[in-house]
């Protein structure tokens, strides 16, 4: 019986669900803040758009058109933070 059973049968389908999607989540966000903490230096386009502020549409308009310096990382695009000064 794996710990998604165990915790369905003694807790009940819903509760055990709850559970288990929470620490998915949890999960998914330790992932991303060590992506972020490997990227000091740099953010996202959310971020970006957030301190610009214009909207993520926009940002990625500056960057295909060559205003704002960019890097990809994975299927990631991210800003330096110095360009954003």
């Amino acid at each position: 019986m794996n710990a998604a059973a165990r915790l369905e049968a003694l807790l009940g389908p819903a509760l055990a669900e709850a559970i288990l999607a929470a620490v998915r989540e949890e999960l998914a966000v330790d992932q991303e803040t060590k992506t972020r903490s490997s990227m000091v230096g740099f953010c996202s386009v959310a971020e970006a758009a957030v301190t610009l502020g214009v909207s993520r549409r926009q940002v990625y308009r500056q960057v295909h058109e060559g205003r704002l310096p960019s890097r990809r990382v994975g299927e990631r695009i991210v800003i330096p933070r110095a360009a954003l000064r």
